[in-house]
């Protein structure tokens, strides 16, 4: 009689311990993993806002590289080497775009275009086209 009085015990306390880890597991389980987002910034807003105009391939600038390869001789021979942008502020901002591309001779030459954006990516005037 002592042994299944014994046993009793092992199996209530085996459930007890069971619903101890399905508490906890449900506990940590409904617990965020990562920290509440923070409010961005007016300059993380800007640089969202402007970014939204460059290629998240090769960072180069998805309008002004349309107008760039409309402009070429060979628009296939576009070589995409690097952009830039200088931001001050207002609705306009400036890219400098690097590249190759072929010439009418067949040559591979750089270029080398700056060109007033908007800040919705439209490009508004071309300062440089080399």
């Amino acid at each position: 009689m002592r042994q299944k009085a014994n046993q009793g015990v092992g199996i209530v306390g085996f459930i007890i311990i069971v619903f101890i880890v399905i508490a906890l597991f449900k506990a940590c389980s409904s617990m965020p993993d990562t920290p509440p987002p923070r409010e961005k910034t007016p300059q993380e807003i800007r640089t969202d806002e402007i970014s939204q105009g460059f290629s998240a391939w090769d960072g180069s600038h998805l309008e002004l590289t349309r107008w760039i390869k409309k402009n070429l001789k060979d628009p296939s021979s576009y070589d995409h080497v690097e952009t830039k942008y200088v931001d001050n502020g207002g609705d306009v901002f400036i890219v400098m775009t690097k590249y190759r591309a072929t010439n009418s001779f067949g040559a591979v030459m750089p270029g080398f275009t700056s060109a007033r954006v908007h800040v919705d990516g439209r490009v508004i005037e071309v300062i440089t086209s080399e």
